[in-house]
């Protein structure tokens, strides 16, 4: 089984596995599974074919716990991604 359902940017999944770790394993897949429905949801609002940078920094601030989201969103800038301009 995939959880993904369309193609996503392979900088953009990779950075997002690795700010995932750091969401405890207890609430983990239930929050991963809610950040790539909503990065494939905003991916296909915009007509894109492929999830991109500013899709996943949207969900990941809409839908991984507030407990977890600042240092997901430091993980996602460690990785090169753009959490404050989107």
């Amino acid at each position: 089984m995939s959880l993904k359902s369309m193609p996503w940017s392979e900088p953009v999944w990779q950075a997002f596995l690795r700010a995932a770790a750091y969401i405890p394993p207890v609430v983990r897949m239930e929050a991963v599974v809610l950040v790539v429905e909503q990065s494939e949801r905003l991916a296909r609002a915009r007509g894109a074919d492929t999830v991109e940078e500013a899709d996943l920094v949207v969900a990941a601030r809409e839908k991984v716990p507030r407990a977890y989201r600042k240092i997901s969103l430091q993980i996602l800038e460690e990785q090169g991604l753009k959490v404050d301009d989107i």
